[in-house]
């Protein structure tokens, strides 16, 4: 936790006893956070809309805006069907603090809240409890600017238990024996106010950033649709596909099915669960695929695996330079690596293997035509849905590729590296402010409801 350089601070200073705080203004007191709550109450569901006087606005998880820290707007809110002794003890107030308690997952794990600042009539949905401030001694704003805090710096966490792949979040112990530093309260509205006035700030830049992100990914995608569906050359003599979300194809290129240009019938990895490791071979899922911008992010693999159980993997399939990965289950499904190294791994079944037959399509070519439109919305046509979306295999080797001459096909893969490398580096600049204004933003709050930021 790093402090702003040159930042105004407090004339004197004492220790607060809590780690993570460390020392605090001379005048600040230190109180458990369940003296700080008048109210605690969980959520509920209710029924399925039957539109008659119970129907009510329904907040849920999904309708976080977490770095906002507060409500979504622009959305749908979930009306649900409640019982009248529900809306009686449910119903928010302005200031009401909504924490996440039950779901969560690696990236993001339960503890995240919402300051429910809106005016409209609303209750809130199961998965999170409302926390109500004594607002006579504490401001709401405040309290909420130092849960935040605590979540960010990971002091949630140790309260946290996995039940049933679920986390749920001990707010019981996390309310009797957490503890807050606590100025007097006109000097809670006045950092409030001035995190308020940051927080939004940086989230205006925040924005900003996302904005010409997504704008340069459409571009990106714009681009290599159009390159492996039309060519390079924009005075080429064109003809109908015969596929509607293909179009229009230079007249030498030909349509052929996935299969035809593979060395072998696509496959994938094992259906079985193998035992996770500490060390060993590393085992490749989704996420890593998902996570490596066209290559494999070993940061985000699965876990490790035995010598034995990579033997097996073999069998079926082992992993070579310019095999491609595609993901056919889960909400990433479609997304692509190429394999770029010789590190010894393997992979699982959420993903295929496209192994390209050299003397009939460029690999780089392939990579990007599976990327395009014209292949992913085939994708979209043809999965289907079971707990999650899926295609299989075989309807994969199916689909419809533009197949132009090999040498063109080259062609248009160094065009699209080229054009694609200097797109990804400038997203990744963004990125990179993006995390820093992030980083900078949780230092500010920190240094503010800690008292190393004098207002």
């Amino acid at each position: 936790m790093q402090s702003n350089n040159q930042m105004k601070t407090y004339p004197k200073y004492k220790d607060s006893n809590i780690p993570w705080i460390g020392r605090i203004p001379q005048d600040w007191k230190i109180l458990t956070l369940k003296r700080i709550f008048s109210n605690r109450d969980g959520g509920a569901w209710g029924e399925d809309s039957k539109n008659n006087a119970n129907d009510r606005i329904c907040i849920r998880i999904a309708d976080f805006d977490y770095p906002k820290m507060t409500i979504k707007h622009g959305i749908n809110y979930t009306v649900r069907n409640y019982t009248t002794d529900v809306i009686d003890r449910l119903t928010l107030q302005k200031n009401d603090i909504l924490i996440e308690k039950s779901g969560g997952g690696e990236q993001t794990p339960v503890g995240r809240t919402i300051i429910f600042t809106d005016s409209f009539n609303a209750l809130y949905a199961n998965f999170m409890d409302r926390l109500r401030v004594r607002q006579n001694t504490f401001l709401p704003k405040f309290i909420h600017y130092f849960l935040v805090s605590l979540y960010q710096n990971g002091i949630t966490y140790q309260y946290i238990k996995q039940t049933t792949g679920i986390q749920n979040l001990d707010l019981t112990n996390l309310l009797a024996k957490e503890n807050i530093a606590l100025p007097a309260l006109e000097e809670q509205t006045t950092i409030a106010a001035y995190l308020d006035r940051k927080c939004s700030a940086i989230e205006r830049v925040i924005e900003a950033e996302s904005h010409i992100i997504e704008k340069l990914r459409e571009y990106r995608q714009s681009l290599i649709t159009e390159a492996v569906s039309h060519g390079l050359n924009p005075h080429a003599p064109m003809k109908a596909s015969g596929i509607p979300w293909i179009g229009r194809i230079p007249g030498h290129w030909n349509i052929l099915k996935t299969l035809y240009v593979l060395l072998m019938p696509i496959t994938d990895g094992p259906h079985t669960t193998p035992v996770h490791q500490e060390t060993g071979i590393p085992f490749i899922s989704a996420e890593a695929i998902s996570c490596g911008n066209g290559s494999i992010d070993f940061s985000h693999i699965w876990g490790y695996i035995s010598q034995e159980f990579y033997d097996e993997c073999c069998k079926k399939y082992k992993p070579e330079i310019n095999d491609i990965y595609m993901i056919k289950s889960g909400a990433t499904t479609g997304k692509v690596a190429i394999v770029d190294t010789n590190l010894k791994f393997n992979i699982w079944s959420p993903l295929a293997v496209f192994r390209c037959d050299k003397s009939k399509v460029n690999f780089k070519y392939l990579f990007y035509f599976i990327q395009s439109d014209a292949y992913q919305k085939q994708i979209e046509n043809s999965w289907t849905f079971g707990t999650q979306q899926n295609i299989g295999m075989r309807t994969l080797e199916k689909l419809k590729i533009c197949f132009p001459p090999i040498s063109e096909q080259k062609s248009i893969a160094d065009f699209l590296d080229k054009k694609c490398s200097a797109i990804d580096s400038t997203i990744s600049k963004k990125q990179q402010i993006i995390e820093k204004m992030t980083e900078y933003k949780k230092s500010l709050i920190y240094e503010c409801v800690t008292g190393k930021l004098s207002i």
